[in-house]
């Protein structure tokens, strides 16, 4: 169980496939650190972390408070630093999709931008595009510095009435971040 200093806690449940307990815990560990850099509202709709061991092929995916992702190919996220982002976006699906992918108000969002931000988003608008447009939004909302101006630029001209949605969600000016307060993993 992974418990953050903002009260939310992320069960984790690893693949018997790792060769000890130690190496499940230092699994654990590896995405415990990682959840905790989530603003706090995506992390309180996680409940259930999976690990299994899996290639570097196998994409992670989720579902209602449920994140599901495969060791192989977190090495591969690490090595070219997105492992954050990929779990950013699957904690989209996990703790937003139910309650607010269908929403009136995000369509009119979608109907109102000129077009997505991402090929992923426009091939999959109705599973995808929140969990794209979410992650885009809050660099430009809260790492505006982080991003190349050409960038910022371009995800502002792309989809203002998203990024407006999600800045409902994950206003200025809040605390984001939390640290880990104690870490255990479950096999």
């Amino acid at each position: 169980m992974g418990s953050f200093s903002d009260n939310t806690t992320i069960e984790f449940f690893l693949d018997r496939g790792f060769d000890s307990s130690n190496a499940a815990e230092q699994e654990a560990i590896l995405y415990a650190t990682r959840l905790g850099k989530l603003p706090s509202v995506l992390r309180s709709g996680v409940n259930r972390l999976v690990v299994h061991k899996g290639n570097e092929n196998v994409t992670a995916f989720s579902d209602h408070g449920l994140i599901v992702v495969y060791a192989g190919n977190a090495r591969k996220r690490i090595e070219t630093n997105d492992l954050e982002e990929t779990l950013f976006h699957e904690s989209v699906h996990a703790a937003w999709d139910k309650q607010f992918a269908e929403c009136t108000e995000w369509k009119r969002a979608q109907e109102s931008d000129s077009t997505f931000v991402s090929l992923y988003a426009k091939d999959n608008p109705r599973l995808e595009d929140l969990a794209e447009s979410a992650l885009f939004a809050f660099a430009v909302i809260h790492h505006l510095d982080r991003l190349p101006v050409e960038d910022a630029q371009r995800i502002q001209k792309q989809i203002p009435a998203r990024i407006m949605f999600v800045e409902k969600l994950i206003p200025k000016g809040k605390p984001l971040f939390f640290d880990v307060e104690k870490r255990s993993s479950k096999k």
